[in-house]
């Protein structure tokens, strides 16, 4: 659809402190000369990003502190992106597959004694996140 999309994590060190953010940036790609910052949306204040995937309408993203929270990014409008909503989990994640509507995360389930993990969730944006979990 023209455009590149991208998940960083922006470190600041001070003295006493780390500042972090994740930062979604869409960039309107009209030929390799032509590169332009479309839209661009500051997350996870204080997080670290664990896992991303794109997809044309969405971005999905995994960040933590202790817990990974999935938040799922809208980009339908690539020059105003947009959080569609977070949802928490227990434990975290190390990778995570779009399938359709479907998000498959890989990871570790830290309620049942650190488990080996595979989650489902119905990751369609408006929906609440709903998870299925295989443990």
């Amino acid at each position: 659809n023209g455009y590149l999309r991208a998940a960083t994590q922006i470190s600041r060190w001070s003295s006493d402190a780390r500042e972090t953010k994740i930062r979604i940036t869409t960039i309107a790609a009209e030929g390799l000369d032509n590169l332009r910052v479309a839209g661009v949306l500051d997350v996870g204040h204080g997080e670290n990003l664990v896992a991303t995937r794109f997809t044309e309408r969405a971005a999905y993203l995994f960040h933590m502190v202790q817990v990974d929270p999935l938040e799922i990014i809208d980009l339908s409008d690539p020059t105003a992106p947009r959080s569609a909503g977070i949802l928490a989990i227990d434990g975290w994640v190390n990778r995570i597959e779009v399938r359709g509507n479907k998000l498959l995360a890989l990871g570790v389930n830290d309620a049942e004694s650190r488990k080996i993990a595979l989650i489902m969730f119905d990751a369609a944006i408006g929906s609440r996140g709903v998870a299925s979990r295989c443990t």
